[in-house]
């Protein structure tokens, strides 16, 4: 599991603070924006982005302190987080996971804030024409809206390439999109089935058989929570662990 840096640590316990001094009774996202703003790492992207940071601490504050005064309460217990924030802070603990980083940082909750559309806080965002892809391009290749703070990044290295036997054919990607939409949905029982698998996958040989038994386990308790969609995309996942096993 990856760690939180400690910017992104002070940022979330900036966010409850600043929802509980207003006497809020729920931290959300647009708290969360607020104290991203003072993130280095997510600041460092949002100017990239050609984000006016003043602009927007002003429009976020104006916006918290008065479409958010019905959420102010009498009581003197810290602010609660919202789902949507957990939402937010959980999706960026899962990208970074699998991508095999180990530290998620402000940047990383920043672009998984985008995944809310509907949120103030996207909005925000994007009044100032700052996009998800926007981030995205900085944070991977280096390439910034504003041209003096672009950093072009050398390509990463390819992994070793694996027997054609062994190649997952579009496997680990079907896996991921699938849970993503899991965590999404909060069908988090079937998740918690395949995610500890699916991470063990980086020594691929040793642990199709363990993903190919969590996979037809998840199938067997997760049914109740699958789209039509979803189901066929077990299925599919099932049949490719059972090819790769039997064809080692």
């Amino acid at each position: 599991m990856p760690s939180l840096s400690r910017s992104l640590e002070q940022a979330l316990h900036r966010t409850i603070r600043l929802a509980t001094q207003r006497h809020h009774e729920y931290a959300t996202l647009e708290h969360l924006l607020l104290s991203l703003i003072d993130d280095g790492d997510a600041a460092q992207v949002m100017r990239a982005c050609n984000v006016d940071l003043d602009t927007l601490r002003a429009s976020v504050t104006k916006y918290i302190d008065e479409d958010l005064a019905t959420l102010t309460i009498q009581d003197e217990e810290d602010a609660k987080p919202t789902t949507g924030f957990q939402r937010v802070v959980q999706r960026a603990v899962l990208h970074v996971q699998n991508s095999g980083r180990d530290e998620v940082t402000g940047a990383n909750v920043l672009v998984s804030l985008y995944s809310e559309r509907d949120a103030d806080a996207v909005y925000f965002l994007q009044e100032q024409q700052m996009s998800r892809q926007d981030a995205v391009n900085y944070m991977s290749h280096g390439i910034a809206k504003r041209a003096d703070m672009s950093q072009p990044k050398p390509p990463r290295p390819k992994a070793p390439a694996l027997p054609d036997e062994l190649a997952p054919p579009d496997y680990a990607e079907s896996l991921r999109s699938l849970i993503e939409r899991w965590c999404d949905q909060r069908h988090l029982r079937a998740l918690c089935l395949i995610l500890p698998v699916y991470l063990a996958m980086s020594g691929l040989t040793d642990s199709w058989q363990d993903l190919h038994d969590a996979l037809k386990s998840t199938r067997a308790l997760g049914q109740e929570a699958f789209t039509a969609g979803d189901w066929d995309a077990v299925n599919e996942l099932i049949r490719g662990a059972e090819r790769i096993i039997y064809l080692r």
